[in-house]
């Protein structure tokens, strides 16, 4: 890894050791979701510089997470009626509570998929109104991009019309075959549930 001016040229290897390390957190927590795994690896690599960035390094914030609307006096809730409390909840979630590198890591994953902000954001655009248990490889990958497109057009609607945004994972996911990682989440039984926002069910955080 280099530096070329304001710009880390991280090596291919440096990134495919990033996904060994966190894709069976990001399929197990698929189970949880119904988010792909393949589009949680990809925003990792993207928001956080593969690991880098002063987000990810400083405050175990690997997604980019900036201060949702459900974030009332730096209370976060989850969908089993648990709330995180960050320390520093001004522009970014703070998970350096959780301790380490590792866990922080964690806890950020189950945050971006578990707390309401996204799942309503999903859910009312009919995303996740449905299961993806029992889809073949083909199946999975459409339902995939169509989760794909969504979060461009939500997470990131700032980025040039979220074209940039989206193409980008899209390239990461093609370049590290992150459909792979997807092939793993659905044989392992894919999401079974329906969102908890949709269907007002709560799931519990293990």
């Amino acid at each position: 890894m280099e530096n070329n001016g304001t710009h880390i040229i991280q090596s291919r290897e440096f990134r495919e050791a990033w996904i060994k390390k966190i894709k069976d957190i990001c399929i197990r927590e698929s189970m949880h979701t119904g988010i792909y795994p393949s589009i949680t690896i990809a925003q990792t690599i993207l928001e956080s510089a593969t690991g880098t960035s002063n987000l990810a390094v400083n405050y175990y914030n690997f997604v980019g997470i900036s201060m949702p609307g459900i974030c009332i006096d730096n209370k976060v809730s989850f969908w089993d009626g648990s709330e995180y409390i960050c320390k520093n909840y001004k522009s970014w979630a703070d998970f350096t509570q959780a301790g380490d590198s590792d866990s922080g890591f964690e806890l950020c994953i189950k945050y971006y998929g578990r707390n309401f902000w996204v799942t309503e954001m999903y859910a009312l655009n009919g995303v996740l109104n449905h299961i993806s248990s029992g889809l073949t490889t083909e199946e999975g990958r459409a339902d995939a991009m169509v989760q794909l497109e969504q979060l461009a057009r939500i997470y990131a609607p700032q980025i040039d019309g979220n074209c940039r945004y989206r193409e980008t994972l899209f390239d990461i996911i093609e370049t590290y075959d992150l459909w792979k990682c997807d092939e793993e989440f659905l044989s392992l039984g894919g999401w079974k549930g329906i969102s908890p926002y949709w269907r007002g069910i709560p799931l519990h955080l293990d």
